[in-house]
């Protein structure tokens, strides 16, 4: 269908709101998985959508993210009330800040690969921070915390499962 990926999650939402599917937000994520496997010749087992509220309680609950900043992160979008100031070096981010790193693009020489670039250091970083600070019943609890705040096609039993597992 062309474009990003994420633009073509949209259109599959709209197209399913418009079709009147009660929870358009899984039936995207459905014909997403279905395009991507067909385009990549891949199997997708199962998907998780989360929103940024999530990652920032997410975060919150380990008590920060470990991150090098790479420079100073500086954008103001009024229209969105968006507003991202960092400082470059390396910090613990909050909730709030984590929420600001992932969220940048406007610095990047490469724009939107420089984004996604910093969001797999993120994850990474958020990875190795969950695994050294959370016992496994601290584990379960902060899935158990999270579900709901996220889509998947995984019932909570398979969610805590990949959360052990990835410990």
């Amino acid at each position: 269908d062309g474009g990003k990926i994420n633009a073509l999650w949209a259109k599959y939402r709209t197209r399913a709101k418009k079709n009147g599917i009660v929870d358009a937000d899984s039936a995207a994520m459905d014909t997403l998985c279905k395009t991507i496997e067909q385009t990549l010749c891949i199997k997708i087992d199962h998907w998780v959508l989360c929103g940024l509220t999530a990652v920032r309680e997410v975060v919150d609950a380990l008590g920060g993210v470990t991150v090098n900043v790479p420079y100073d992160m500086d954008y103001d979008d009024p229209d969105q009330n968006l507003h991202i100031h960092l400082k470059a070096g390396e910090q613990v981010l909050n909730g709030e800040m984590a929420q600001m790193f992932v969220r940048f693009r406007s610095g990047y020489a490469l724009a939107d690969v420089g984004r996604m670039d910093a969001q797999k250091l993120f994850l990474s970083s958020l990875a190795k921070g969950a695994k050294q600070n959370l016992n496994v019943a601290e584990t379960v609890n902060l899935v158990c915390r999270c579900f709901g705040k996220i889509k998947t096609d995984m019932g909570l039993d398979d969610c805590i499962s990949c959360a052990k597992a990835l410990r």
